[in-house]
């Protein structure tokens, strides 16, 4: 709601300033999606010289944010101007986010350096506001 009350100060209140926001969130949520698709399946096989795998595992991501952006309820509801939208996406940042948390405090080990504990203690603060 406060997100559509500043859309209506900023255009208005209107069919269009309805939707905006829905429809912004529905093109995060792809983007969002592809993010978690990476975090899951890419990121770890970033430095295999096996260009097979990298190239599967990215076709995997980017199919996944495809599949999100062509489905029919994902359109729907990204049109429609209902908040049911923001749930598929701060679900999607969130496990992207959290996903990326958990590979970097599983690097501790590897280098324990006060710059790696910082950059994961960062990305589960911010799994947990988007949670």
């Amino acid at each position: 709601m406060w997100i559509l009350a500043g859309v209506f100060k900023a255009f208005g209140i209107s069919p269009l300033a309805i939707r905006l926001p829905s429809a912004i969130a529905g093109i995060i949520t792809a983007l969002a999606t592809y993010w978690l698709g990476y975090e899951l399946f890419l990121a770890p096989h970033r430095r295999s010289e096996d260009r097979r795998i990298i190239t599967r595992q990215w076709l995997i991501a980017f199919g996944a944010a495809m599949f999100t952006s062509l489905s029919y309820w994902h359109i729907h509801f990204s049109r429609f101007g209902i908040r049911g939208v923001f749930t598929t996406m701060t679900t999607a940042l969130t496990m992207a986010a959290l996903w990326r948390a958990i590979r970097l405090t599983e690097k501790w080990g590897d280098d324990g350096t006060p710059a790696s504990h910082r950059a994961a203690y960062v990305w589960w603060g911010i799994a947990g506001l988007w949670m």
